[in-house]
């Protein structure tokens, strides 16, 4: 696979892998029908798994060279709303349902699922990799372990409307659903909500590893959140500017950094330590979105 010092930034022109040290372009793919895709993942057998752009139903698979190795192809209006990996196999999360793939055939697995034609709008795996949680738009959250369903948050039904988030910790799920700010559950107790400043979204929530914090990031803000005192502050570095939007953003827990791009086209990293986000480097891309490969195997996206 790839290793921690490597990101995967698809652009406007498609997608390139970029050393985080040197600050260079190491090679590029650029066909457009992968351009400025947001769903990428790592396989279980070291391969890049892409989806196509909006309006183009194909999973790209690339190696760690980032050679294109195969294509698989989606009903003409497909819609690709996530890609993730969980027991060896590849689930995709499709305006049609969950689907999954064996990543070495590409061959589709099949899958007994409660809504077989209801929007799948994601599919996030625990950190062990051994269960996930999938949303279905109009019918609610469900954790599988790709045999068995439980129907865990009968209250929320998914409006399928703005951008949602899951987030999986020990214990709890965490979902942010258009702007209604962010709510989580203690799984097996209650739900607990919570509304932050205006009207953003979230677009990813990150554990710190600094007791039980959790840092929600924002379309305008960065918020710092605390499991203990169930309380938040606003730790937004001060030169992002009021008239900018956060498109994305990612937190590498072996180094403490958080990588954010913003709509004027720079990729950003801060340092986070004792609660605080500082400056740290600047990359200016073109509507840049990236991921890396931690030390462990993980591989996480923007």
């Amino acid at each position: 696979g790839l290793d921690s010092y490597t990101l995967v930034v698809s652009n406007v022109d498609g997608i390139a892998l970029y050393d985080k040290e040197s600050g260079r372009t190491l090679k590029s793919y650029e066909q457009r029908e992968v351009a400025l895709t947001t769903h990428i993942a790592l396989s279980p057998d070291g391969m890049i798994w892409a989806s196509g752009r909006k309006g183009v139903p194909f999973i790209f698979i690339f190696d760690k060279n980032l050679d294109l190795r195969h294509t698989i192809p989606f009903p003409e209006g497909s819609r690709i709303n996530g890609i993730s990996s969980m027991g060896g196999l590849m689930y995709i999360a499709t305006d049609q349902g969950l689907c999954r793939f064996d990543p070495g055939s590409r061959e589709r697995v099949p899958l007994d699922q409660p809504f077989a034609k209801a929007e799948a709008l994601f599919a996030s795996p625990s950190k062990d990799g051994t269960e996930m949680a999938v949303g279905y738009a109009g019918e609610g959250i469900y954790m599988t372990d790709g045999r068995s369903w439980e129907h865990i948050w009968t209250e929320e039904t998914l409006s399928g409307e703005g951008q949602e988030v899951c987030y999986l910790s020990s214990g709890n799920i965490w979902i942010s659903n258009g702007h209604r700010g962010f709510f989580y559950e203690v799984l097996d107790s209650d739900v607990k909500t919570y509304h932050l400043p205006g009207s953003e979204s979230i677009i990813g929530f990150f554990p710190t590893g600094e007791n039980g914090r959790i840092i929600a990031t924002g379309t305008k803000n960065i918020h710092l959140f605390s499991l203990d005192s169930e309380k938040h502050q606003d730790i937004t570095p001060s030169d992002i500017r009021p008239d900018q939007v956060i498109t994305a953003a990612i937190f590498d827990p072996i180094y403490s950094y958080l990588w954010l791009t913003l709509s004027d086209g720079i990729l950003r990293r801060y340092y986070f330590s004792g609660g605080e986000l500082s400056a740290q480097e600047e990359h200016n891309f073109a509507r840049a979105h990236c991921l890396w490969v931690g030390k462990d195997g993980s591989l996480n996206m923007i």
